[in-house]
């Protein structure tokens, strides 16, 4: 019978190359962070970049590369609580002990440790860009003896960020103790948690991400001609498909031993916060080893500022493409009036849906526009570009775009994996109001290398299209599904519709969310409350008015009881984001 610390010590083995790394990284760093220790071992151009926290989660990058343009990287994650049952196995732990003293990570609880599990990612370049940087600029004669040479640039970056600590200390104890490194001042710590450590990838057309777990339950992609026959014990458990169930449950019953009797003074996260973002232009992506970015401002904040004479284009790119709202002036002035006042912000919500009816928009529709590609993708690429247009020619002033005709123009050039799709429901009437206000064309390529960096002629050689309309998720089609049982007329449904509602409000009671996940504001419980469901996402109205219409109840009443319980900040999330999470 094959037993734990067999396991362990095959699995140890396995990776000895990133153990032995990590803990040369800790024994011996080239550099530490100054703010939050952690250590760094080589750069993002070396074979190996070895990154360890504070609390030893390990970050591996192995690099096979002669140029950029065949560069592959492998990017090994190991949690720390992980990295501990291996390195606790005997022979590591007695090699470490020959080796003499040295600096050890914190031990801390995890709390997210069925999440936390070994990654190990692929970043490779599949297709090499033809894009060349020369030295010198055009016309300009190098220094004597120089030569004149063009560079390829580099199509994979990466930024790690480790993990981050807080604390809070006990009742009656001053914080400058622990500032100043007193013993009253470490005794007077209540809790420190740290959050995970972060990850963002960020690649260029022609490279492929490829992400997954070290050691998955069940290995699908399991050759039956590897499992090894010939021998029993820990060589024929690895060669089957379940290796990796077996390697995780050792680890875990490994780590309940080692923390079993340590407070819980010191919490963390682990699971590694993966972000993968696509840049269309190799010569936007940031060096290898470039300081992190902050993110730009979400289309909330964009679509909720103040209103502005004259149409206007807001951008927001995005790790898998960009977002753009077009706005003619009514549609923000509409928006700007739904920020201050609640009866305006509940119609706007409603009536999309009643507009959607026939298939049309409201009027005065803002035009939410949602471009995807894949980020792990290597064989997708799009441009696009917008345009201020009068009686149908670009004009470089965006107050004198639409005087006559349609006011913006949306150009895409892109392959087949890439889907731009209006981010609002309608049928064929709708589909002409926004043909009204955005002309919209583009033009499908079979090849990557046929999609220009830049579109600069404002789409004036590229077909004329429509915009399609977005998916309905499956939450919106639960939301469906309890509209159609709150409107039959019978009491046993009308009570289902109902309990949905109580349960509702427990939920978000508990942890702030509605009973499918989704956050919920104060606006949305205090509708709640009145018997009118407006959640975060969209609803349908024919559920909304139901409520309204509620036999022997009036709904003038309830809704001012309602608002009267919502800050007029809170009124802001009335209005749909269409993007969330965002980068620059």
């Amino acid at each position: 019978m094959v037993n734990q610390l067999e396991i362990l010590t095959r699995a140890a083995d396995d990776l000895a190359e990133v153990l032995d790394d990590a803990r040369l990284t800790v024994d011996d760093p080239d550099y530490w962070g100054s703010e939050w220790f952690e250590f760094w071992r080589g750069n993002p151009l070396l074979p190996t970049c070895v990154m360890v926290d504070f609390l030893g989660n390990v970050l591996h990058v192995r690099r096979d590369a002669t140029t950029f343009a065949d560069e592959r990287l492998t990017i090994t994650y190991l949690p720390s609580w992980f990295a501990a049952a291996l390195d606790a196995v005997p022979a590591r732990a007695l090699a470490r002990l020959r080796s003499g003293p040295g600096a050890e990570t914190v031990v801390a609880q995890v709390s997210d440790r069925d999440l936390a599990v070994p990654l190990r990612i692929e970043v490779r370049v599949e297709h090499a860009t033809d894009t060349r940087i020369a030295l010198f600029p055009e016309g300009v004669a190098p220094p004597p003896g120089i030569s004149v040479r063009h560079a390829v640039p580099p199509q994979i970056s990466y930024d790690a960020r480790p993990s981050q600590g807080a604390l809070t200390m006990r009742d009656g104890v001053d914080p400058q103790l622990l500032a100043d490194g007193s013993p009253e001042g470490y005794a007077g710590i209540k809790r420190v948690h740290w959050i995970a450590p972060a990850l963002r990838i960020s690649a260029a057309p022609g490279v492929r991400i490829v992400p997954a777990e070290l050691f998955p339950a069940v290995d699908t992609g399991f050759d039956p001609l590897s499992l090894d026959l010939t021998s029993g014990g820990v060589a024929a458990l690895a060669s089957s498909p379940f290796w990796g169930w077996f390697v995780m449950d050792a680890a875990r019953r490994q780590d309940d031993t080692t923390r079993a009797r340590s407070p819980a003074v010191v919490t963390s996260q682990q699971a590694l916060d993966l972000q993968i973002e696509r840049f269309q232009n190799v010569e936007a992506l940031p060096p290898p080893g470039a300081p992190r970015r902050r993110s730009g401002a979400p289309e909330a904040e964009l679509s909720g500022g103040e209103w502005t004479a004259g149409p206007r284009i807001e951008e927001i790119t995005r790790p898998d493409g960009v977002d753009l709202l077009f706005l003619t002036p009514e549609a923000a002035l509409d928006l700007n009036r739904a920020r201050s006042d609640p009866i305006a912000a509940l119609a706007a919500d409603v009536t999309p849906y009643v507009a959607g009816i026939r298939g049309a928009l409201p009027p005065n529709p803002a035009v939410p526009v949602h471009i995807r590609v894949d980020p792990q993708s290597p064989d997708d690429r799009f441009a696009y570009s917008v345009t201020y247009l009068d009686g149908g020619e670009p004009v470089d002033r965006p107050w004198l775009a639409g005087r006559t005709g349609k006011r913006f123009r949306l150009s895409v050039i892109r392959t087949p994996g890439v889907s731009v799709r209006a981010g609002l429901f309608f049928g064929p009437e709708g589909s002409a109001q926004i043909g009204e206000v955005v002309d919209f064309r583009e033009q499908e390529v079979a090849d990557l290398a046929a999609v220009p960096v830049a579109i600069v002629d404002h789409g004036a050689t590229l077909r004329a299209g429509s915009l399609p309309p977005r998916a309905v998720t499956p939450t919106e089609i639960a939301d469906l599904t309890v509209t159609a049982i709150g409107l039959l007329p019978w009491p046993p449904a009308q009570v289902v519709a109902d309990l949905n509602d109580y349960a509702t409000i427990l939920r978000y009671l508990y942890d702030g969310k509605d009973l499918l996940g989704r956050d919920m504001t104060r606006l949305d419980l205090a509708l709640t409350c009145g018997g009118v469901l407006l959640p975060e996402v969209l609803e349908v109205v024919a559920r909304k008015v139901a409520h309204l219409v509620t036999a022997g109840d009036s709904p003038a009443r309830r809704l001012a009881a309602a608002f009267a319980a919502v800050e007029p900040a809170g009124l802001a999330a009335a209005t749909e984001a269409v993007a969330r999470e965002v980068a620059p």
